[in-house]
């Protein structure tokens, strides 16, 4: 019997100890009642303060969850806010060619049934529609560029079995999601890569991609 209360005892203690300690013990772990003495009701007491330290453990896990929630929104809309004014330029730009191209158009199609327009007069119109078509698609392959990099941070966490990056890609959308705010601080990368930028890494951009932007970002501050 004595045996019997002192092994309680001493689980209560050692019970007590890990958690006053911090340390990883099974707080769903209940010690049996077995008596109804004060044994008994310090064996009652050890189980509540065991069930109040889980219940206080999750509600500090679920805070946690709701801040990396808040802080992955937070930066989210930091990079779409500099992506939307990365997307200014090529606008703009695609804004100008459309104008021209619509002046062209206008133009070509007063021309038709002019006999003092010559054949040379029609090449040099296509050459220069062309020339704007030419300026145009490096401007639409960017901004291809930025949604497919928001559209990859907006999904990050979703990994595909299997999915692979180049170098060449991780670069390009780190620059993508750095220029503003390096342009901004009138900073800039200086790069050294060592190896080939097709090379392949098995895993999920996304998530390199953030690590990278922090560091960046707090070299930046």
């Amino acid at each position: 019997f004595g045996k019997t209360i002192a092994d309680d005892i001493t689980l209560i203690a050692s019970g007590l100890k890990e958690i006053a300690d911090g340390e990883e013990t099974d707080l769903n772990r209940k010690i049996a009642v077995t008596s109804n003495d004060e044994i008994g009701d310090l064996v009652k007491a050890f189980n509540k303060v065991q069930e109040r330290e889980r219940k206080y453990i999750q509600d500090i896990k679920n805070q946690q969850k709701v801040i990396v929630e808040r802080e992955k929104l937070v930066s989210l809309g930091q990079m779409i806010s500099g992506l939307t004014h990365n997307l200014k330029t090529p606008l703009m730009s695609l804004s100008v060619a459309i104008s021209s191209l619509t002046d062209l158009v206008e133009e070509y199609q007063a021309s038709i049934g002019d006999r003092r327009v010559t054949d040379q007069d029609h090449y040099e119109i296509a050459a220069e529609m062309g020339s704007w078509l030419t300026e145009m698609k490096p401007y639409c392959d960017y901004m291809t560029d930025v949604l497919e990099t928001i559209k990859g941070q907006v999904a990050q966490g979703k990994t595909s079995l299997g999915s692979y990056f180049t170098i060449g890609e991780l670069l390009k959308r780190i620059e993508i999601i750095t220029y503003y705010e390096l342009t901004k601080s009138g900073c800039c990368i200086d790069y050294d890569i060592e190896v080939n930028p097709d090379l392949k890494i098995s895993g999920e951009i996304s998530d390199l991609i953030q690590v990278l932007e922090n560091l960046i970002s707090n070299s930046v501050q």
